[in-house]
């Protein structure tokens, strides 16, 4: 036997609708529009930039007489701004990030930035130094470097950044964690006139997506 809905069950089905819509809906439609369309990226920025040996070498390969490996040795200092800059009570957890120098598709070097927190309109200042050990690049990128090198003794490298994000608000369900990919190119570097020495001509800023 079917059981047939009547008018007032109707009614106390859209009445408890309607108020499963004020109570739940609209709150969280609030704390939508309030959080939600509002948590901005953090700011990342290469404040400073400086190389110092920069020495591209040639070697024998020792498996066989025949290859040539090209090498770079350098040490790396940077500087990076991170900054927080919500307004609202949203705070920032960075589990950590990795980055790699590359000049074109040859990494250079790597490095990495130890875990912090920034709370709201909060920066942080983080300087990096990176023994680049003799690392291979390819031939193509020794020969456009040299080649820049000799022309105006400006080289543009490019940092990727990439980590962890911890979002920590006042709204739990809007907590949680981002992954974070940031791109600084076209760091413009000028080179001493013997090219064993570079520093970067004025701060860049990063592109973050999340």
């Amino acid at each position: 036997m079917a059981i047939t809905e009547t008018e007032e069950d109707k009614r106390a089905r859209r009445w408890c609708s309607f108020i499963v819509f004020v109570f739940v809906g609209i709150p969280l439609f609030v704390v939508y529009v309030r959080y939600g369309q509002s948590i901005e990226r953090p700011n990342i920025y290469v404040n400073s930039a400086s190389v110092n040996p920069f020495a591209i070498s040639n070697s024998t390969s020792p498996v066989t007489a025949k290859w040539n490996v090209t090498f770079l040795t350098a040490v790396w200092n940077f500087t990076f701004v991170i900054d927080n800059p919500n307004k609202k009570k949203i705070f920032m957890y960075f589990n950590g990030f990795d980055f790699n120098v590359t000049y074109g598709e040859d990494v250079l070097s790597s490095g990495s930035i130890e875990p912090f927190e920034l709370k709201r309109k909060e920066s942080n200042l983080i300087n990096k130094i990176i023994n680049t050990l003799p690392a291979t690049i390819s031939e193509q990128a020794a020969k456009r470097m040299e080649d820049e090198l000799s022309r105006s003794n400006v080289v543009y490298f490019h940092i990727t950044i990439k980590g962890v994000v911890s979002l920590d608000t006042e709204v739990p369900f809007m907590d949680g964690d981002l992954i974070i990919k940031t791109h600084c190119e076209n760091l413009k570097m000028l080179f001493s006139s013997d090219g064993r020495a570079g520093k970067m001509l004025g701060p860049s800023k990063c592109q973050v997506k999340w």
